[in-house]
């Protein structure tokens, strides 16, 4: 899915994007989105830090030419919680065509997956190692998000539980 078709059906808000490359004549990158509604064309000064991190995870995540590995360390931070969804969707898609490593701390973001895609990093409290484990593959564990109502994997990650196995 390219850029321009994703971020028309997800931010609605905004007409257009164009970014330019620099040139001979001008040594940095120009992006201008425009609104919906009175024709205001907006530069990276008039952005938001959170709107340029969006900006900057959509063109890493939705780049066709994808590199081998895309790691992004809290993608969360900065965003508006309702654009989680929106992210998610875009780690999603880039995982069809690479390997994408994600950390994240977000119950929220969290719940924007199946407990099938997620794998758990933990610290050992007896010797200080690390140890990764799939959370899917403890039957407790799916059998809780599947039968109490109201459990999501944000849930089980603020009760310790979705740690609990590593």
């Amino acid at each position: 899915m390219s850029y321009a078709i994703f971020c028309g059906q997800h931010t609605p808000h905004l007409k257009k994007s164009i970014v330019r490359q620099p040139t001979a004549h001008r040594r940095y990158w120009l992006a201008c989105a425009r609104r919906a509604g009175p024709d205001l064309c907006m530069y990276p000064v008039d952005l938001s830090d959170g709107m340029l991190r969006f900006l900057c995870l959509a063109a890493a995540l939705l780049n066709p030419a994808s590199p081998p590995l895309i790691a992004i360390d809290e993608p969360e931070l900065g965003l508006h919680p309702g654009l989680l969804p929106v992210v998610a969707e875009m780690i999603k898609a880039a995982s069809e065509r690479t390997q994408v490593l994600v950390t994240t701390h977000s119950p929220d973001l969290l719940n924007c997956f199946n407990i099938a895609d997620v794998a758990v990093m933990a610290r050992s409290v007896d010797d200080a190692r690390i140890a990764w484990h799939r959370p899917a593959s403890q039957k407790t564990l799916v059998e809780m998000l599947e039968n109490v109502t109201g459990e999501t994997l944000g849930d089980l990650h603020r009760s310790g539980e979705l740690e609990a196995g590593a």
